[in-house]
């Protein structure tokens, strides 16, 4: 059942920290280390001022969560990992429209359903897409499996090109990146901010922000956010639709509403005008199909 939800528009921040277009990005105030962040199920500073023992072992893997943290917010900022937000007016000089990029990553979402790739396979390709082009070297990269469902003949006969166009391809878009394949993606930090969340629907919700990421990477004016504030973003209209709002995601991601609120807007804008998005509409049929589930994202009022 669609939900219909209200989210207020807050003013553009000049100097936004998740913004990855600023001359030195860095990291939201409080991102890097959370001291007891409420999404790790841990109210040890609540017990304390309560006077009371925490007596709550922790799984061994919490004892690293900072520094996972720490790793992906450095690795997501480098700027060998960042497309530049303006590249199609910059370096492609009309060459690519923002519309043709939307209709590649339409394609290449296809591909990746089409062969049953790993879920954070077209994240990565849009990125290696954005700094150079392709598809097949992220496939391999996120899931070995992958070479068991598809090579490079079939990737070359999808693409309509010789085998050896396709291998040439793929070593010339390694080259263009320099072999830097690792970086954090949206579907990397939707994970990440949602690993210790238990509660009921929490499946619901991974699933939706996962889309709802999925659904960002056709739209150009998100390439100037952080992979972290998309990810941030589709949690929270995630939550929204499924009215299980609250403000902890958000904060334990280290954004504050204000932050994310360029992101939401431009996610939600697309959603409102399916027709002008080249596959917009055919990925957000493919999810609701598949996941049996529909929605409405929430107004922008």
């Amino acid at each position: 059942m669609a939900t219909h939800v209200e989210v207020a528009v807050f003013p553009h921040v000049p100097n936004n920290p998740m913004y990855a277009s600023n001359t030195s990005p860095r990291t939201p105030a409080g991102a890097v280390v959370l001291a007891a962040p409420l999404s790790y199920d841990d109210d040890a500073n609540g017990r304390r001022r309560r006077g009371r023992t925490n007596t709550k072992q922790q799984p061994p893997q919490y004892d690293y969560d900072a520094d996972i943290d720490a790793t992906l917010r450095t690795m997501e900022k480098e700027t060998i990992e960042r497309p530049s937000p303006d590249y199609l007016s910059d370096r492609q000089a009309g060459e690519m429209l923002m519309m043709d990029r939307a209709d590649l990553v339409e394609k290449m979402h296809r591909f990746c359903t089409s062969y049953d790739l790993a879920p954070g396979a077209l994240h990565r390709a849009v990125s290696f897409v954005d700094r150079a082009a392709a598809v097949f070297a992220v496939a391999k990269y996120e899931d070995r499996n992958t070479m068991q469902k598809i090579n490079v003949d079939g990737v070359a006969m999808y693409a309509g090109c010789t085998r050896s166009e396709a291998v040439d391809q793929e070593r010339e878009l390694l080259a263009t990146i320099g072999f830097r394949l690792s970086g954090p993606t949206a579907y990397t930090f939707v994970d990440h901010f949602m690993r210790h969340n238990q509660e009921e629907g929490t499946a619901t919700v991974r699933s939706l922000a996962h889309h709802l990421a999925n659904m960002a990477l056709q739209d150009y004016r998100c390439v100037a956010f952080l992979p972290s504030a998309v990810a941030a973003s589709a949690i929270l209209l995630a939550r929204m639709v499924l009215n299980c709002w609250t403000e902890t995601p958000v904060a334990a991601a280290g954004y504050t509403l204000e932050e994310l609120s360029g992101c939401i807007e431009a996610i939600c804008d697309m959603h409102e005008h399916q027709r002008v998005w080249p596959g917009c509409a055919q990925m957000m049929r493919h999810w609701e199909i598949s996941a049996q589930f529909s929605y409405l994202l929430p107004p922008l009022t």
